[in-house]
């Protein structure tokens, strides 16, 4: 059986969450995907 650990991109590309939508489409664009992980925190 294959694994999660297995499928998952060692070094997949992300967008910070305070990076623009132009940052975000370029990096989009720059790897040939139609969505990225969005990561860090917000302190509320």
């Amino acid at each position: 059986m294959t694994t999660a650990r297995e499928l998952m991109t060692p070094d997949a590309t992300r967008v910070h969450w305070a990076e623009t939508l132009v940052d975000a489409a370029g990096k989009m664009a720059a790897v040939d995907v139609g969505a990225l992980p969005i990561c860090g925190t917000v302190s509320a």
